[in-house]
């Protein structure tokens, strides 16, 4: 694996401020979007719903009225939630990318994992880090991923 930039831990340490921020930022943007996407989803299921009830067959003109009705409700309710739902694809792919516009490998926006590339010699490693965590502390190699984290304090044992 070959990374486009590689960060010291001073320098990952020195963007972390900004990072947690931006994370939390994401969260609560997703957050807010994912909520109305709830709302919106219900009244969704419930125009499929009563079009599912109209009964097919022959229509006096009550039946034909009520059909269009529903039709027409779900019709509004299917743009509004695909609307809603491009609107949470596009503001989770623009924290995708300001975040890892970086230079910084993002791993899941809820839990604010992500990865700082380093390199010490020839060896390439990951810092690792995410929004519970108080500092960055951790590290890992590329192919071990956040179960084979490490502290800090003995990455110089391994290198």
């Amino acid at each position: 694996m070959i990374f486009n930039k590689t960060f010291t831990i001073e320098e990952a340490k020195e963007l972390l401020p900004e990072v947690r921020q931006m994370l939390i930022d994401a969260n609560v943007e997703l957050e807010k979007i994912a909520d109305r996407l709830k709302v919106v989803h219900e009244a969704f299921q419930t125009a499929e719903n009563d079009l599912a009830t109209v009964k097919t067959g022959k229509y006096d003109e009550g039946d034909l009225t009520r059909l269009r009705e529903c039709r027409a409700a779900f019709q509004e309710q299917t743009q509004k939630l695909s609307a809603v739902q491009n609107e949470y694809q596009d503001c989770l792919h623009a924290w995708f990318h300001k975040i890892t516009d970086l230079g910084i490998i993002l791993r899941d926006i809820p839990t604010g994992l992500i990865d700082f590339p380093a390199q010490k010699g020839e060896t390439e490693y990951l810092l690792c880090w995410r929004l519970d965590d108080k500092e960055l502390d951790y590290w890992h190699l590329p192919n071990d991923g956040f179960v084979g984290r490490r502290p800090l304090a003995v990455l110089d044992e391994y290198f």
